[in-house]
C-alpha cells in the first residue's frame, strides 16, 4: 500500500487555472474549475480543455472555510480523459509555491480532516 508524505483532502475546492497559448506563449484564458483532491504538493483538477503532460499553468486556489487564496505555478503530471474530448482530470504538481502558501494548504487540510 502506498503511503503519501502529505495528507490529501478529497474535496471540491474552487480553482482558477491560467495557461499560456502554446504558439505565442502569452497568458490566455482563465478556466474556473474545481479540485477532486488537494495536498500541500499538488492537486487533481477537472478541466474541459485538453492539456499536455509537462505544461505549466498558474493556479489560484480559493481555500474552503477561509477568505484566503493561494497562488502557485504547477506542472501537469497526469491527464485522464473522463468524457471523450470534453472532460479531463489533470494531476498538477506545484512547481513554484512559497512556504507560506504550503503552510496555508496544510492548515486547511488538517483542520478539514479532523472535523
Amino acid at each position: 500500500m502506498e503511503r503519501r508524505r502529505y495528507q490529501r483532502l478529497s474535496r471540491e475546492v474552487a480553482v482558477d487555472v491560467t495557461y499560456r497559448d502554446p504558439s505565442s506563449r502569452r497568458l490566455v484564458a482563465v478556466e474556473r474549475s474545481c479540485t477532486r483532491n488537494i495536498s500541500a504538493i499538488g492537486l487533481l483538477v477537472i478541466a474541459d480543455r485538453k492539456f499536455v503532460i509537462g505544461d505549466r499553468v498558474n493556479v489560484q486556489l480559493f481555500l474552503p472555510n477561509s477568505d484566503e487564496e493561494v497562488k502557485a505555478e504547477a506542472r501537469i503530471t497526469r491527464i485522464e480523459e473522463i468524457v471523450e474530448n470534453e472532460v479531463y482530470e489533470l494531476g498538477l504538481e506545484f512547481a513554484d509555491m512559497t512556504e507560506e502558501a504550503m503552510s496555508k494548504i496544510n492548515e486547511i487540510i488538517t483542520r478539514e480532516l479532523t472535523e
